[in-house]
Formats: C-alpha cells, structure tokens, sequence
C-alpha cells in the first residue's frame, strides 16, 4: 500500500509525456506565506502622509550636487558650448544621402545625450541640449529637414533616460535610490551596476536609433 501512494504521488508529479524511467530533480516552489508579520502592520498602519514628514523624507544631501551640475551647465552655456553643441549637431546634414544623413543625425544626437547625462546627470544635460536646439546655429541649418531635426530631439529625449540605465549619476532617480538603499544597509556598487547596464542599454539605445531613423526616412521622403 505503501509503495502504490509513493507510486501515485510521483506519478503526479512527474509529467506524463516523459520516459517512465527518467528521473528529473523536481523544484520545489514554496507557497505565498500570508503577511502577518508585525512589522508589516507596523507599516501598514504608519501615520498618514503630512507635509512635515514628506519635507523630512526629502534627500536635503542631494541638493549641494543637484544645484552644483546646473550652475556648471549654465556657466557652460554662458561660455559657448550651446552653440557649439548646436554646430556639432547641425554638422551631421552633411553627411551624404538622405538615410546616412538620417542615422547619423539621430545616433550623434542620442550619444551626446547619454555621456552628457552620465558626466553632469540627465537633468543639467537635457537642460543644455535643450539650449542647444533652440540655438539659431541648430534651428537655422538648411542640411537638416525638419523631420531629422525633430529625430533628433527625440533621440536627445530617450537618451537622457536611458542614461541612467549605464551609471548610478545618469539619472537623478538612481542618486536618490542608491541613497534610500545605503540608508537600509543595502550597498549598491557603482561597477556593478555599470556592467548590468551595459549589458542591455546598448542594443535599446541602437533600436531607438533604427526606429528614428526609420521614421525620420519615411518623413523626409514624404
């Protein structure tokens, strides 16, 4: 009898399309403890929200750097590097052919994005591409169509977001989490995460080049 219940049992288990001979080690999954934790309740029945508590749940520490990239990016711009971006940019409509010149409008536009926002953060350098399109330099280019104009607005865009994916300063977002992180005794290495996001964040930022060049093709040619 005993051997017929173990018999049932790993006949539940295993499944049937499997040679009856073949063993296979079996994973077992834990089910979902119910929260009960008092701790959690804790937590859960935490005082409400106040304008006091968010002021002091606020990273104060973060303002020195924050403020310390835009006073830098905008004694950049007071010395020329907005135009000079903007000349830089508006440079690649001499490129020859109408998709070259598509792709390497939008690819140039998406990696001075991304190592601007990953050398001052991605606020300060959107803030300076930013100044940089409205550039007469930029807007006044007679290389560039409208429409690979606007790629490469929007390439400027997904790159100062994807920014943050390749270093912990690339984002304002990833300051502040590593910062709540240290705060709980969880260290998030800088290389680390560096390598995570190397691992991925090139071949999105290629597929957001493709896409725009695809889009600003179809524009141009219509």
């Amino acid at each position: 009898k005993g051997d017929s219940v173990h018999k049932k049992d790993a006949d539940q288990q295993s499944p049937r399309f499997l040679p009856p001979n073949l063993k296979i080690p079996m994973l077992e999954i834990p089910e979902p403890e119910i929260i009960s934790s008092p701790l959690v309740i804790k937590d859960l029945d935490s005082e409400p929200l106040t304008a006091m508590s968010a002021l002091l749940a606020v990273p104060w520490g973060l303002a020195p750097f924050l403020l310390g990239m835009f006073v830098m990016v905008e004694g950049l711009a007071k010395h020329g590097i907005t135009d000079w971006l903007a000349e830089t940019l508006s440079s690649t409509g001499n490129v020859n052919g109408t998709a070259t010149k598509g792709f390497a409008s939008a690819s140039t536009s998406i990696l001075f994005s991304v190592l601007g926002a990953n050398l001052v953060n991605n606020q300060p350098a959107g803030i300076l591409l930013s100044k940089s399109f409205l550039s007469s330099a930029f807007t006044d280019a007679t290389s560039l169509s409208g429409a690979q104009k606007l790629g490469m607005v929007f390439a400027a865009i997904a790159g100062t977001n994807l920014a943050a994916n390749v270093t912990i300063i690339g984002a304002l977002a990833g300051v502040i989490f590593t910062k709540m992180a240290r705060s709980r005794g969880i260290l998030i290495g800088a290389i680390e995460f560096t390598k995570l996001g190397l691992a991925v964040t090139p071949f999105v930022v290629l597929s957001v080049v493709i896409i725009l060049w695809i889009e600003t093709g179809i524009a141009t040619s219509v």
